[in-house]
């Protein structure tokens, strides 16, 4: 198999994995209720399942995500009675999320806790009792945060030394700031006229269930009272206080810890998994203009994602054209001037990594920053065999010494670069030109094929 067939088997796992949890946390949180409601409730995944957190790289924590929410999905029917099988089922995915990144055990262990200390709270009749709720949490608990204390213990999470010591270091960001976060784990991947699409469809979607529930709508008014007990209605309190409050710890939560792991965009990971705990705990009224609001809602959803993936695989074809030459032995500089795309939102940068195409088909050396620029990653470069280029963030302060070890140079320009900024990668352009010996453009790329530099004479040194 292939590397992209490979791809694309384990996104769809993924996807469909997802999809499976978040059906199981629907009907975990929603009683019978939910069961009437599963179908179209469940279509909402499709604004969640290719979050930002998909597109930017974070592989273990997007695939641990689907055994975040279904271990959750075990915990909360654990607590009822008759469910001792949950905790066996819950307690495994648990460990297998805290196993593939330690921020998913994290996030499941705090919601874990912050439900268990809900079901103590006077919101209502008692529905588990005390022992049952602790047993099960002390259960979920060791299995999503054992395993982080264990590498802690040992000096290392995969064995690459991140963790040496208990001490943290952490940045943090603005909690209000950040409130933008929950929409971008919505619709934040998009480009702007298919966000605001995606953003139109779902508002669709309140406003029926709205309109229903008000009474005024299609199917009369809505039968909350006719199943809703006294106990009902508290376990739902809970489920929503717990769920509400592990989104304010995930926006609270630090944007990076340097120590005792390394881990980048915290915040955002937890808030995207927040997002889709609350979007699973949405119990929509059963009116036909609800279901067909919502069904026509995860259509735009899935039209849009669609086109994008379509666009992206276009954009993607002809880096694989330019490339195709390449051979092993190949020394491929990327500068990614312009990393985005027409297809995704302005500030995603995920296509700075098409030039990994060099590595991934011809086994060349490409000077992408997929090296271990952190101690826990597994992969990178052998002791002094790491590629000279400028920082992948600041790809215009290439230098003659970066351009002299590479063989190739392959430059994403701008659509549209005006004042300064053209006048800089004018001379960028330029200065790479003068070292090419051809250069093949489409599109917005250029590949440019250097000449080897001959070692100076004595005379033309000055020697």
């Amino acid at each position: 198999m292939g590397v992209v067939p490979a791809a694309q088997l384990l996104f769809s796992l993924y996807a469909i994995g997802l999809g499976a949890a978040f059906a199981a946390l629907h009907r975990s949180v929603g009683g019978e209720a939910a069961r009437r409601s599963l179908a179209p409730a469940v279509a909402l995944v499709a604004f969640v399942v290719w979050s930002p957190v998909a597109w930017m790289g974070f592989l273990p924590f997007l695939l641990a995500t689907p055994a975040v929410v279904g271990s959750y999905a075990a915990f909360r029917r654990s607590l009822g009675e008759g469910a001792a099988g949950c905790r066996r089922v819950g307690a495994a995915l648990a460990a297998v999320a805290s196993a593939l990144h330690p921020a998913a055990g994290l996030a499941l262990g705090a919601l874990v806790g912050l439900r268990a200390v809900a079901a103590f709270l006077p919101a209502g009749a008692a529905v588990e009792t005390s022992r049952r709720v602790l047993r099960n949490a002390s259960v979920f608990l060791a299995a999503s945060l054992g395993p982080i204390l264990l590498a802690t213990l040992r000096g290392g999470h995969g064995g690459g030394g991140a963790f040496a010591s208990f001490a943290v270091e952490a940045e943090w960001g603005d909690p209000i700031a950040k409130g933008a976060y929950v929409l971008l784990a919505l619709v934040g991947t998009f480009p702007a006229p298919l966000k605001v699409a995606a953003a139109g469809a779902l508002a669709a979607v309140a406003g029926a269930a709205a309109l229903a529930r008000s009474g005024t709508g299609s199917g009369g008014t809505e039968a909350r009272a006719r199943g809703r007990t006294s106990l009902e209605g508290a376990e739902r309190r809970r489920d929503l206080l717990a769920a509400g409050a592990f989104l304010v710890v995930a926006l609270a939560a630090p944007a990076a810890v340097k120590r005792p792991s390394d881990l980048a965009f915290l915040d955002y990971r937890l808030v995207t998994v927040a997002v889709t705990v609350l979007l699973a705990h949405v119990r929509l009224p059963r009116r036909p203009l609800v279901d067909g609001v919502t069904w026509a809602a995860a259509g735009v959803a899935t039209a849009a994602w669609a086109f994008t993936f379509t666009g992206l695989r276009g954009e993607q074809r002809s880096v694989a054209r330019l490339l195709s030459g390449l051979e092993p032995g190949h020394r491929l500089l990327a500068l990614p001037i312009d990393p985005g795309s027409r297809y995704l939102d302005e500030r995603n940068t995920a296509t700075r990594y098409w030039p990994l195409w060099h590595t991934i088909t011809n086994g060349g050396l490409t000077s992408s920053f997929w090296g271990r620029f952190s101690p826990h990653l597994p992969v990178g470069y052998r002791e002094g065999e790491g590629f000279p280029s400028p920082h992948d963030w600041r790809p215009w302060e290439v230098t003659s010494a970066h351009l002299a070890f590479a063989t190739h140079v392959l430059i994403a320009f701008p659509d549209d670069a005006e004042g300064e900024w053209a006048l800089l990668l004018q001379e960028l352009r330029a200065r790479v030109s003068a070292r090419a010996r051809s250069v093949v453009c489409e599109d917005r790329l250029c590949l440019f094929t250097l000449r080897e530099e001959r070692p100076a004479s004595p005379r033309e040194d000055g020697s």
